[in-house]
């Protein structure tokens, strides 16, 4: 049998269980299993908070899938707002060029002043 244990066991021999999760060897002294608990399937107190811990996951997960959501929306809008400001930009180009391919008038009426 290996010699994995819980930390600090200074323990050479005795008798072991395994746990039916992962599999590690531990002395049944150092984790205090019952006559009966020794003879069943038996996981170690870490997998025993497997569960809980898959849940917290999976809850952080979901946090983080919505948070990415709402970060690609941003970054949706910000690409409609560049496109609009890409829009604007190239109708002041379009409006320059216009101007400058319309001749000024040379000749301007004088309106007369009315004293």
């Amino acid at each position: 049998m290996a010699l994995h244990c819980i930390e600090n066991c200074k323990k050479k021999k005795g008798e072991q269980i395994m746990c039916c999760v992962c599999a590690k060897w531990l002395h049944a002294a150092c984790v205090n299993l019952s006559a009966e608990e020794k003879d069943g399937v038996w996981p170690c107190f870490t997998c025993r908070q497997l569960p809980e811990k898959i849940c917290g996951i999976e809850e952080n997960l979901n946090k983080l899938m919505d948070m990415t959501k709402l970060i690609l929306d941003k970054i949706d809008d910000l690409n409609h707002l560049q496109d609009s400001e890409n829009s604007i930009k190239a109708d002041i180009l379009t409006v320059k060029t216009d101007c400058k391919k319309t001749p000024l008038i040379a000749n301007w009426t004088k309106i007369p002043d009315s004293r």
